[in-house]
């Protein structure tokens, strides 16, 4: 028989299982995820002979993480040359930890942006990697046509793989190039 929870008063035990054998197991269920349980184990030999183990302990594994990170919102641009402008945003926080995103996925083109469409749209190069929740970050769109009008959104990634929804789509006509 194993006693089982998350003190030493064990609190859960399994069922008595009267077999006498040398080799023995039990299957602990509902269980919380990335928690830490004591247990013991409880014998009797064929005299009746009771023997309990010294206290022993486990930690669940974590639950799996799927939360997407958090949307970025503010996606604006600045500095618009004739084949460039600079993107600007606040680096989003991952739930449920609220830690860093894994990666970026920045997205332009000459036609609105939008969720259905997102992945069809040519994706950026050389983005920055992913700054602490809430710091500024920035990335410079280059190799652009002159006078042309661009849509971009970004979406991140975590570690485990969960995606953010589509941020906020910005556009941004790139300046004329000049008359020579």
């Amino acid at each position: 028989q194993v006693e089982y929870g998350l003190t030493t008063s064990y609190g859960s035990q399994t069922s008595e299982n009267a077999t006498l054998m040398t080799s023995h197991n039990e299957i602990l269920s509902s269980l919380q995820a990335g928690t830490l349980y004591h247990y013991r184990v409880r014998s009797r030999d064929a005299s009746g002979n009771l023997a309990v183990s010294l206290d022993n302990t486990f930690t669940t594994l974590p639950a799996p993480d799927t939360q997407a990170p958090n949307a970025i919102a503010n996606l604006s641009t600045s500095n618009v040359q004739i084949n460039s402008f600079t993107l600007s945003w606040t680096a989003p926080a991952d739930p449920p930890t609220g830690g860093n995103v894994a990666s970026y996925d920045l997205r332009y083109a000459a036609n609105s942006i939008t969720a259905a469409n997102f992945a069809s749209a040519n994706q950026a190069t050389g983005e920055p990697a992913p700054a602490a929740p809430g710091l500024s970050q920035s990335y410079i769109l280059a190799g652009l046509s002159p006078a042309t009008t661009y849509y971009v959104a970004i979406v991140s990634r975590d570690a485990a793989g969960n995606i953010s929804a589509l941020s906020n789509v910005v556009a941004a006509t790139t300046a004329a190039a000049p008359d020579t």
